[in-house]
């Protein structure tokens, strides 16, 4: 299980490192999870925590003592195959907390939709998302990439087995988008 803590003060700043948790800090685990240690460390749910460990969570928002909890899937691809990964947003008035286990995401990749500075959580959900949507749109982007190639080797009558097999993947991968977004 890997802790980063990531802070931005001024707006014009980058998105940065920091060693320690604090008010205003984004906090992010990765890796494989010990929930109880997160629930004690950051004030969550315990149980909430061990469903971000479940691969095949399914997108939810849950509300528990004072915290809620927004489970999202984010695109993942291994082996070239695609498939998505739970992420799970914990968001308080006070802090932010993103658990991926499957390690596809960093705040670091969000920093482009941060529009403030950390100590504004709801503002941290909104930059997550926004990359979560940004990561599905760059994929379904190859993908039409891969179906054109496909579709113009049809057209010229140069079709062969693995155009076939790159079909079912491609069906298989906007199957499991779209059981992801669907929640």
């Amino acid at each position: 299980m890997t802790v980063g803590y990531f802070e931005r003060r001024c707006v014009s700043d980058s998105l940065g490192r920091t060693h320690q948790f604090h008010r205003g800090v984004w906090a992010h685990v990765s890796g494989t999870l010990h929930p109880s240690e997160l629930a004690e460390q950051f004030g969550l749910d315990e149980n909430i925590v061990r469903d971000a460990a479940d691969v095949r969570e399914l997108p939810r928002m849950e509300y528990s003592g004072g915290i809620e909890y927004v489970f999202v899937r984010l695109p993942l691809v291994r082996d070239n195959a695609i498939k998505t990964a739970p992420l799970l947003a914990a968001v308080s008035k006070t802090q932010f907390v993103t658990i991926n286990p499957a390690n596809n995401f960093s705040p670091q990749a969000a920093e482009p939709f941060l529009t403030t500075t950390t100590d504004k959580p709801g503002a941290l959900l909104a930059a997550t998302i926004a990359c979560v949507v940004a990561a599905y749109e760059q994929q379904i982007h190859d993908l039409a990439g891969n179906i054109a190639a496909a579709r113009h080797r049809l057209s010229r009558h140069e079709v062969k087995n693995a155009d076939f097999i790159e079909f079912v993947a491609i069906e298989d991968s906007l199957n499991e988008f779209h059981s992801s977004l669907e929640g």
